[in-house]
């Protein structure tokens, strides 16, 4: 027998127990199993038999393994004072894992949680490499302080075990967190009016950081193409044309684990309501004749001012005394659209009624008679006309478009502008628009003097009457034309607007165009000056333009961010650039830019203009002798003013 003094290592701490008589082979055995005791639990080495799932570390550091390959090693020095470390399959109070997660592990708890470390120690889960989700690529995660999911970086996977140094603990899971979208933060279809742009947007959920590529389809999903430069959460489309409808959108959003394609979203683009000539974003609510000005109230009645012969005011009074200041049209109301041309006025009803005042020497106002109107006349049209979507004047015939997309006319035909060969000289009762070949519904319509335009669904461009400088834009000058003729060589287009003697167009790209007369003051805007041209032309101004109005000389485009630019004549201010000397500028200059943008414009026969503001005041400028401008005074304005007391909102 031999007595020995047991010396037990537990983690750095030594116990002397009293003497024991035992065997000496026993004693070297119990001596032997103490050492590869010591050994595993306090870093000395590894053993073969790995003891259960948690130990007592010290200073001394050690291993701690877990029957299935989860272990932690933890160095010498990385901790202060003994703990007790413990791994466990478990997620008890670990927070949710994030949506769409692919786990390939089962979850590790390493506890205490939040113990912090002097130095990196070593974690190690197994993982089950056939559960890693098809194109992902999956990480070590662990659970932060602020109760969430991060990715631990410098995880290495090698055969069946992910491993990797971290300086706390907490739970870890190995997997995959491609991002996740919710049905409610899909991209959701749109509807938007042409000339307009469309927004699409998504949320990803998951780990971040995320990246995203928008792609674009024109085949109903069939193929997508990436859109070039969408790569952020939302996605805002240039301005639309008729054609984008039907386009689907979606996105793929990626992080390091994976990438997830969003469902496609449908943009659907409605037919701009295009305003007749003189009016602008907002709908037909001002109106710029012969030296007269008419305006649209929200309460669907009606304000004119500025010369009062042959009617112009609707006032009941067929003098020229007029007034500088706006008053009321008399025994008119409910009015949704309205249009002036020369000395005569029309106005839509909501009830598609169509009523007309002023100068009506030709028939104009299609109430079958002529003479001076100095009330509203009811327009009466054939027997199909019953909605009617807009009207359109001249200074001597006028155009109705009915819902069904065709054209009623009334008036002069000396120039065949009504385009019916069956009337030679004019008519006070409506005629029906000969339809062309090829033409399709009419969307919109624009009357000049000898000249009609309109603009069909599918953009074509169309015209009749007489040139006089080249409005038709592709007939032999001064030549009649009863029927409608297609304008060759302009892009589809989404709005027209006439003056006396040009025409200008918006394309579906939101672009100018200009042809007619040019005269020597530069009014096509095409930077050079003198006669007329036949042919559509660009005119250099950045869009999307959303409204056009044309004047006699000179000529106004409205911007999509609220800004008015101008050309042509500036013989009484009408460029509104603030200098009345009569220099003519032959390609668009800035006229009026207020906070919140201009939504409507209007230009006048003898050189004036209409802007309606943000918060429903009016803006005047230019020729102002008969008090057109409507300020009280009649001195010409080559800035825009105010009208006092007049707000369409």
């Amino acid at each position: 027998m031999n007595t020995r003094h047991v010396l037990v290592r537990r983690c750095g701490i030594s116990q002397v127990r009293r003497p024991v008589r035992w065997p000496m082979w026993l004693s070297m055995w119990l001596a032997l199993a103490v050492f590869v005791a010591s050994v595993v639990g306090c870093g000395g080495g590894g053993s073969s038999t790995p003891p259960p799932g948690s130990a007592m570390i010290g200073p001394a550091g050690g291993t701690v393994m877990l029957a299935g390959g989860a272990q932690v090693v933890i160095p010498a020095g990385a901790l202060a004072a003994n703990t007790p470390i413990a791994i466990e399959a478990s997620n008890a109070g670990a927070p949710a894992l994030p949506p769409g997660f692919g786990a390939a592990a089962a979850m590790f708890a390493f506890t205490p949680h939040g113990t912090a470390f002097s130095a990196p120690v070593t974690v190690s889960i197994p993982v089950d490499l056939a559960a890693v989700l098809a194109g992902t690529t999956p990480t070590l995660y662990k659970t932060n302080a602020a109760g969430t999911w991060q990715r631990v970086p410098g995880a290495v996977l090698s055969g069946a075990l992910v491993t990797a140094q971290v300086t706390g603990f907490s739970s870890f899971i190995f997997g995959a967190a491609p991002p996740f979208i919710a049905a409610s933060q899909q991209p959701q279809d749109s509807t938007v009016a042409a000339g307009s742009t469309a927004t699409f947007s998504v949320t990803a959920l998951g780990a971040p950081p995320f990246t995203y590529q928008w792609q674009r389809s024109t085949d109903a999903g069939a193929t997508f193409s990436d859109v070039a430069g969408a790569t952020d959460r939302t996605h805002t489309t240039a301005a639309t044309v008729n054609a984008d409808t039907g386009a689907r959108y979606r996105v793929i959003v990626s992080n390091p684990d994976g990438a997830t394609t969003s469902q496609a979203a449908m943009l659907t683009v409605t037919p701009a309501v295009i305003a007749p000539p003189g009016n602008g974003a907002a709908g037909a609510v001002l109106a710029a004749g012969d030296a007269f000005s008419v305006a649209l109230l929200a309460d669907g009645t009606l304000r004119s001012w500025g010369f009062g012969a042959l009617g112009r005011l609707g006032d009941g009074s067929a003098g020229s005394t007029g007034r500088a200041s706006p008053g009321p049209v008399i025994n008119l109301g409910d009015i949704v659209a309205i249009d002036a041309g020369g000395g005569s006025t029309l106005a839509l009803r909501r009830n598609g009624e169509v009523w007309g005042w002023g100068n009506n020497a030709y028939g104009q106002l299609g109430g079958g008679s002529t003479g001076v109107a100095a009330t509203p006349t009811r327009f009466i049209g054939t027997a199909a006309l019953r909605g009617v979507r807009a009207v359109s004047m001249s200074a001597l015939h006028s155009l109705v478009l009915r819902d069904d997309g065709r054209i009623e006319a009334a008036g002069s035909n000396r120039f065949g502008e009504l385009g019916n060969a069956a009337v030679l000289q004019s008519t006070s009762t409506a005629v029906e628009v000969t339809l062309s070949p090829g033409m399709k519904p009419i969307v919109a319509i624009a009357a000049g003097d000898g000249f009609s335009v309109a603009l069909d669904e599918d953009g074509g461009v169309w015209t009749w009457g007489t040139m006089f400088g080249g409005p038709l834009g592709n007939v032999v000058i001064s030549a009649r034309s009863d029927a409608p003729q297609r304008v060759l060589g302009i892009d589809p287009v989404q709005r027209i607007a006439a003056g006396p003697s040009h025409v200008l167009a918006v394309g579906r790209d939101g672009q100018l165009w200009s042809w007619g007369n040019n005269y020597s003051f530069g009014m096509l805007g095409r930077g050079d000056v003198g006669d007329f041209d036949a042919a559509p032309g660009r005119i250099t101004l950045a869009g999307p333009i959303v409204a056009i109005a044309a004047g006699t000389l000179y000529s106004l485009a409205l911007h999509a961010d609220g800004s008015v630019f101008t050309w042509g004549s500036n013989t009484y201010g009408e460029l509104g650039s603030g200098s009345l000397a009569p220099t003519a500028r032959n390609t668009p200059g800035l006229a009026l830019s207020l906070p919140g943008g201009i939504k409507a414009i209007a230009a006048g026969a003898l050189g004036h203009a209409l802007a309606l503001g943000p918060d429903g005041r009016v803006w005047a400028w230019g020729f102002n002798a008969y008090g057109q401008l409507g300020d009280g005074t009649a001195v010409d304005r080559p800035t825009p003013v105010v009208i006092p007391g007049l707000n369409l909102n």
